[in-house]
């Protein structure tokens, strides 16, 4: 319904300098997941990802995951669909919920350990 339920703040190096991330993060995911109803997991990485959106093809800062099919590993862990995306793509879909109607084109630019970028075409 376009409503965030249970949010919750982790730090990054929680799960990722664990010496298995992958499942440091699937046990927290599904943590989050044990009295809720969820019908699939969404994540959204600061790297490179295949064009299908299934591999990690480069994450610089959890190198642990390059080259990994990360949405096939954690849906096998969690039982549960996972889809994934360029961090930044979610980020301009927030941004652009904000607003009172959908703009025909939109770019937005992110300012964090690098700069991102998303380009929205309606």
């Amino acid at each position: 319904e376009g409503e965030f339920s249970g949010y919750r703040k982790m730090a990054t190096a929680d799960w990722a300098r664990q010496a298995d991330p992958l499942a440091a993060l699937g046990d927290l995911i599904a943590r989050h997941c044990e009295d809720r109803q969820v019908a699939q997991v969404m994540l959204g990485l600061p790297g490179i990802l295949s064009r299908d959106r299934s591999r990690v093809l480069s994450l610089p800062f959890i190198p642990a995951l390059d080259a990994q099919p990360v949405a096939a590993l954690l849906a096998d862990l969690l039982a549960l669909p996972v889809r994934m995306d360029k961090d930044v793509n979610h980020l301009l879909w927030w941004d652009l919920q904000q607003l009172p109607a959908l703009p025909q084109v939109a770019v937005g630019l992110y300012l964090g350990t690098g700069m991102g970028n998303s380009l929205w075409l309606n």
